[in-house]
C-alpha cells in the first residue's frame, strides 16, 4: 500500500467483509479506513467574506474564505478529521503522493482559499 510505504500518519487500515447479495458471496479483500487526526471546530469569523456570482443567473451568494480551526488546533497528522465535521484535512505530503501515484478521485483546495457557507 502506498499509504503505509510512505508512512502516513493519523490513519489506520482495518479487514472488512462485503457480503454480495447478488452474486451471494463474500469478498474478502477490501480495508476500511479510520481516521485519528483531528482538528478544532471550524472559526469561520476568521475568514474574509466574499461575494460569488451565480453562473446561471448572476445572482450574487456570500461565503466565508478560508478554513481556520478555533484556537488553531490541529493535531498535525496527515490525516485529520474534525469533531461532527465531514471535511477531511489532509497535509501537502499527501496531495503529493496522490499526484505523483495518479491515485484520483480526490480534490485538494488549499485551507487559505476554501470557500465555507456563510
Amino acid at each position: 500500500d502506498i499509504l503505509e510505504k510512505e508512512q502516513v500518519t493519523g490513519i489506520s487500515y482495518y479487514d472488512t467483509i462485503i457480503e454480495h447479495k447478488k452474486e451471494k458471496r463474500l469478498i474478502t479483500d477490501y480495508k476500511a479506513v479510520q481516521i485519528h487526526g483531528r482538528y478544532g471546530k471550524i472559526d469561520k469569523s476568521r475568514g474574509e467574506i466574499v461575494e460569488i456570482p451565480l453562473e446561471y443567473n448572476g445572482n450574487i451568494i456570500k461565503k466565508v474564505k478560508g478554513f481556520y480551526f478555533t484556537d488553531d488546533y490541529w493535531s498535525g497528522k496527515d490525516f485529520s478529521i474534525g469533531e461532527k465535521q465531514t471535511f477531511i484535512v489532509v497535509t501537502e505530503k499527501i496531495k503529493n503522493i496522490f499526484e505523483s501515484n495518479k491515485i484520483t478521485g480526490s480534490e485538494f483546495i488549499s485551507l487559505p482559499e476554501y470557500l465555507l457557507p456563510l
